[in-house]
């Protein structure tokens, strides 16, 4: 299958994140064939959590800048590369990603802290870089379903 591609330019900011993600919901829809349609809930789910990260984290303290997203489809493979001029990934979120302890009372459960591991347990392989002040992150998705059981009811 020949390499299908998209970019999708956004400001980091949350309206302008909501735009960015059901226009790139809708290349997804026309990248994706029809029979691996059904991976892109989690695609979704991941997505929003990377892309709200940025809006949310990056930035604070700096004034937005122009961010992007390449969409590549070869096979059973979607590579979504965000870019951004935001602050550098924090070091520790380089490591695996830490798995709370849902056990106990529900009122002692943490409020957040459960996006990064999200992303990760909805990927396939997660990238990042960063390089002249350009964050690079890479969600790669297994269209297969084979790599990853998706967190939605099928």
């Amino acid at each position: 299958m020949p390499l299908r591609t998209r970019t999708i330019r956004f400001q980091p900011l949350p309206e302008d994140v909501r735009r960015a993600l059901a226009e790139t919901m809708t290349a997804c829809a026309t990248l994706v064939p029809d029979s691996q349609q059904q991976q892109l809930g989690n695609v979704q789910i991941a997505l929003a959590e990377a892309l709200n990260n940025i809006a949310e984290h990056a930035f604070t303290g700096l004034p937005p800048r122009d961010a992007g997203m390449t969409l590549s489809v070869r096979d059973d493979a979607l590579t979504i590369e965000i870019t951004d001029h935001g602050h550098a990934l924090p070091q520790h979120l380089l490591q695996s990603p830490h798995h709370h302890d849902l056990t106990g009372d529900v009122a002692d459960l943490p409020e957040g802290g459960f996006g990064w591991m999200l992303i990760h347990e909805l990927t396939f392989q997660v990238l990042y870089s960063r390089r002249d002040g350009v964050n690079r992150l890479s969600l790669i998705f297994d269209l297969s379903g084979y790599a990853r059981k998706s967190a939605l009811p099928q």
